[in-house]
């Protein structure tokens, strides 16, 4: 198997402004995982939960389509930053949450015994 890049010198260039969105939107996700992991009890964050909290939440900067899923890899390396002793993934929480409608997350229960 074989493939052929073509580069060429017109072709548009990483943007400085667009690198250092990224540096500041991994900045806040990281102070955020870090308040979560601070104000929770020991054994209960996770990936899972750190996705679950930050799915309710309005984040600045997210890439547009992609949204939170599309920076999971940097949040898990936040995470086992932050807590080395958390267990990796087996991505059974992003099939199972975040392949639904995200809409359908954020709209409020109703609560069964009035």
């Amino acid at each position: 198997m074989s493939i052929v890049l073509l580069a060429f010198p017109n072709a548009p260039k990483v943007s400085q402004e667009a690198i250092q969105k990224e540096g500041e939107l991994d900045d806040r996700l990281e102070r955020r995982i870090g308040e979560i992991v601070n104000t929770s009890e020991p054994g209960e964050v996770d990936l899972a939960y750190i996705m679950h909290v930050l799915c309710y939440e309005e984040i600045e900067g997210l890439p547009p389509g992609g949204g939170l899923v599309s920076k999971r890899q940097t949040i898990e390396e936040i995470l086992h930053r932050l807590c080395p002793n958390t267990r990796p993934d087996d991505g059974r929480y992003l099939r199972s949450t975040f392949l639904k409608p995200m809409k359908l997350l954020k709209e409020p229960q109703a609560d069964p015994d009035p």
